[in-house]
């Protein structure tokens, strides 16, 4: 049985898609959360979904998360990590040893880090987009796996844009991450 990690800090839709695309076949699918009060907790525990989260809660520094992170990997022996709106950057002995997906919502290398959906609309351009990318010591600039273009139409509002971005993060990340766990 393969098993997957994925690590998120917030809502957790991507998370749930990945759950829901996972279903069916032969894949155990884990959650690390480092903010134990986030809306993903309450999806995975809806899911079924095992759960793990910081021990340490009050006064958790990033190295407590990683250690955290660090003991899950060599306890469960994951065959791939994906980060599902996981706002740390991950340090470098985590991403060397380990296969490590992300989503993005840009065209990459356009639009990287923080707000970029945000960053699209602002700045005009007719095109954004979703990739989905291996995970190296940069922000946002592994090897690109895929790719889909989003047209921007000019009348429509930020919420409106990013909806559209999330609808397609919810369909190509799930599939990539079973074609690395089946194919790869």
């Amino acid at each position: 049985m393969k098993k997957i990690l994925v690590m998120g800090s917030g809502n957790g839709s991507n998370f749930e898609a990945i759950v829901n695309h996972l279903y069916p076949y032969d894949v155990e699918v884990h959650l690390f959360c480092d903010k134990p009060e986030a809306t993903i907790i309450e999806r995975a525990k809806r899911l079924g979904v095992v759960y793990h989260t910081l021990s340490k809660v009050s006064g958790a520094t990033k190295e407590d998360v990683f250690n955290t992170i660090r003991d899950l990997i060599q306890a469960h022996e994951y065959h791939l990590i994906a980060l599902a709106g996981f706002m740390l950057i991950l340090p470098p002995d985590i991403v060397s040893t380990n296969k490590v997906v992300n989503v993005h919502p840009s065209l990459l290398p356009a639009f990287p880090g923080l707000h970029s959906i945000k960053q699209a609309h602002d700045y005009g351009v007719k095109f954004t987009g979703v990739t989905v990318h291996l995970v190296d010591a940069g922000m946002d600039t592994g090897r690109i796996l895929d790719q889909e273009v989003i047209p921007i139409n000019p009348k429509e509002t930020l919420a409106q844009l990013e909806e559209r971005v999330h609808k397609v993060e919810h369909r190509i990340f799930p599939q990539n991450i079973l074609n690395l766990l089946l194919y790869a």
